[in-house]
């Protein structure tokens, strides 16, 4: 058996090529969900219990809005709908609530994103609960009970 003649510099390039390749495969595992899609690069905090919606009346005199601060914020209400009902659903659930109870409760949540107008964003949200509720199980709302939500916000 013959013994590898490699020097000291040859074996500290190797070991510096190695670590690279590690903490770039790490840093790629860590924020591949970033660098999918420009639209799903904005994170939500759904860790927040239930907070108040900040709520600016686009209407109002003192709001000047333009149509991309509009959208923007009809996203950003969205957004945080979209975390506050992944957390409610499986809580009625758990509370064990009838289908009248949930939709009530639903629509006192919906209520408070009164700026929600954009059609697609509440189909989603429609498709979302109708989801969340096949998940959850006991619970299962027709379509037009969830869309009548909408008109009552």
């Amino acid at each position: 058996m013959k013994i590898l003649n490699y020097s000291w510099k040859d074996f500290g390039t190797v070991i510096l090529v190695l670590a690279l390749i590690y903490y770039l495969v790490i840093f790629y595992l860590r924020h591949q969900r970033q660098m999918k899609s420009p639209v799903q690069n904005r994170q939500v905090d759904l860790d927040d219990d239930f907070i108040e919606p900040e709520i600016i009346d686009p209407f109002s005199k003192t709001a000047r809005l333009s149509p991309e601060q509009t959208e923007e914020l009809n996203f950003q209400q969205a957004e945080r709908l979209i975390g506050h009902i992944k957390r409610a659903i499986p809580d009625y659930v758990d509370r064990e609530l009838g289908k009248e109870e949930m939709l009530e409760e639903l629509r006192g949540l919906m209520a408070g994103y009164p700026g929600i107008e954009d059609d697609i964003l509440r189909r989603g949200i429609t498709e979302l609960i109708l989801s969340q509720c096949k998940i959850h199980g006991s619970i299962m709302p027709s379509r037009s009970e969830v869309e009548q939500l909408w008109t009552m916000v």
